[in-house]
């Protein structure tokens, strides 16, 4: 009866042909409690009430309407889905739509249906989800007037009685065919993921900008030593932030040996990991087996394997032995072999001759002044040296202290001049990793009035005579350069010249230092030398040249050459 009275109202209150049924939210246990379903229910039929308005010929239903419709002992809980579409019959709606509270994950989700009664079909339906009950009632209110829009344009209105419209129709709706798409931002912690979506990949490394279809997809995430993980999005939106935190899968290994003697520091350590060079000494590996070779040019190669857990946090600092070469070392005055002592690091090896293994970045040094000694030990090689006594140190004005060497009748300088002069340039090799301390190897370079009055009391700046007579020393011009230049350093320009290198058998020691015009570019540092004498030329256009000594890599002799008197070269300086 009740039912009855209550279709009569309706029919007179409205003459319009669609009624929409909200029916109340149902909810999996430990989901939205009874005050949030009841009010999730109301959310939606208010969108309902805006979306599909009273004067378009649309009648909302309202929660007192649809329980005096529903047949005794009848709930609206007590189905769901295809069982809605009865439930609309019973209550005389033409469409009825319902949400179902559910949980996926740590997230609570909320799925909405739109059912037609008079054929039973879903016309549409989605899926939202949220942290909390408030991230859900957003996502709802966003997505819930789409769905109520879809009703319209799909009823025929028609009035009643001779006075009013009759036969109203509305136009077909527009429907554009294809997929939504939409740019979603993907991050990952830390980053650098690979990212697949629904098993496609999509970007290389995490964070990264896609375009994706409307709807639910699978995002996937891979990083070398962190566990997979996938996690499920449901697109509807632009501009839409997808965040993972990614779980370690490795362990952490601090590699810290301990480097017998500190011939050198542990920054110049190589780290190969599995055959892959790495740039810190802390690693993060994944579990498993990994095999560690540690390489430094002062110490013997060392190599292990380690086994690494999730969470293992270990540490080698074992010891690495010191690189060994072979020295055969003996020692000549005027009159023939002597024995000196050797010292390693400031400790006696032994006394010459002598015949060992030496760690090849020991430093050395002879006699009992303990003078340095310019031996390039090789590794797993013996070099044969032999030191010659009748040297002396020389100490100019600033307190640098230079090596000498007698050859023949001559005392030289075996180091380039250091000292400061107005117009000295400190001579510094842009790729060395620490350019001020290089003019302590390779000295400065100078005008040529500054070079003549550079070197020490008692010392001169070698004119072309003295140089003559420095090669005829050595074996002539044609093999002086061979024999004045360093064993090191001189790079090869020719391949069919392959002794770019000398052979330094005096201990004059000339490293290829090139020259700098008076703009201060520099030129031959890799393959010339050049040093002053105190000769000059008188050249054209008043202009004005000085001879200098040179040597190449290209050649074995030495030879003269000139330059402009504000061209910057070396000096070495001849014992008067």
């Amino acid at each position: 009866m009740k039912k009855f009275l209550f279709a009569i109202l309706l029919g007179a209150l409205n003459i319009f042909a669609a009624h929409v049924a909200v029916l109340e939210t149902i909810g999996a246990p430990n989901t939205l409690d009874q005050n949030e379903r009841m009010v999730l229910t109301d959310i939606l039929r208010q969108i309902a009430v805006t979306t599909l308005p009273n004067y378009m010929g649309y009648t909302i239903m309202t929660r007192e309407n649809i329980n005096v419709m529903l047949p005794p002992g009848k709930a609206i809980e007590d189905c769901e889905g295809e069982c809605l579409v009865e439930t609309g019959k019973n209550i005389s709606a033409d469409y009825v739509a319902q949400a179902r509270a559910g949980k996926f994950g740590t997230n609570l989700t909320v799925t909405v249906e739109l059912y037609e009664t008079a054929s039973g079909k879903l016309m549409s339906s989605y899926v939202c989800q949220g942290a909390d009950a408030m991230e859900l009632m957003s996502e709802i209110k966003k997505r819930t007037p789409s769905l109520f829009s879809i009703i319209k344009g799909q009823q025929t209105y028609s009035g009643e009685g001779n006075e009013g419209f009759s036969q109203i129709q509305q136009g077909s709706s527009f429907t554009i065919t294809g997929t939504k798409q939409f740019l979603i931002k993907v991050e990952s912690k830390p980053p650098g993921a690979m990212l697949s979506v629904d098993g496609k990949p999509k970007c290389k490394s995490t964070p990264c900008i896609i375009q994706i279809a409307e709807g639910s997809h699978t995002f996937s995430f891979a990083l070398d030593a962190y566990f997979d993980k996938d996690t499920l999005l449901d697109v509807y939106e632009n501009e839409q932030n997808l965040r993972i935190e990614l779980f370690p899968n490795f362990g952490k290994l601090e590699i810290s040996p301990k480097l017998q003697d500190g011939y050198a520091k542990i920054s110049e350590l190589d780290i190969l990991v599995d055959g892959e060079k790495q740039k810190k000494r802390i690693l993060h590996l994944a579990a498993g087996t990994h095999h560690i070779k540690l390489s430094h040019h002062c110490y013997e190669p060392l190599s292990f394997d380690v086994t690494v857990k999730q969470g293992s946090d270990l540490k080698f600092d074992g010891p690495m032995e010191p690189a060994m070469g072979g020295l055969s070392l003996t020692a000549e005055d005027e009159n023939g072999p002597i024995s000196i002592p050797l010292y390693i690091n400031g400790k006696q090896k032994g006394k010459t001759p002598l015949y060992e293994p030496i760690p090849i970045c020991a430093q050395l040094s002879i006699g009992k002044a303990k003078e340095p000694i310019s031996v390039k030990l090789k590794y797993h090689e013996t070099v044969n040296f032999v030191y010659k006594k009748g040297t002396e140190l020389l100490k100019d004005k600033d307190g640098n202290v230079y090596k000498t060497i007698k050859i023949g009748n001559q005392v030289w300088m075996a180091e380039n001049l250091k000292v400061v002069t107005k117009k000295g340039w400190f001579f510094s090799d842009e790729t060395s990793v620490n350019p001020s301390k290089d003019w302590k190897k390779y000295g400065k370079q100078y005008t040529w009035e500054d070079a003549k009055k550079a070197c020490p009391t008692g010392w001169h700046l070698p004119s072309k005579r003295d140089f003559e007579t420095l090669f005829a020393a050595v074996g002539g011009i044609g093999k002086a350069g061979y024999a004045l230049k360093s064993t090191q350093e001189w790079v090869q320009i020719y391949r069919e010249r392959p002794d770019a290198n000398g052979s330094d058998e005096f201990g004059f020691s000339a490293f290829p230092v090139g020259y700098r015009t008076n703009g201060s570019s520099s030129d031959g540092t890799s393959n010339s030398a050049y040093f002053w004498s105190s000769d000059s030329l008188n050249v054209t256009r008043g202009s004005k040249k000085a001879l200098c000594m040179c040597l190449s890599s290209n050649y074995r002799e030495a030879d003269f050459c000139s330059h402009f008197v504000d061209f910057r070269l070396s000096v070495r300086c001849v014992k008067d």
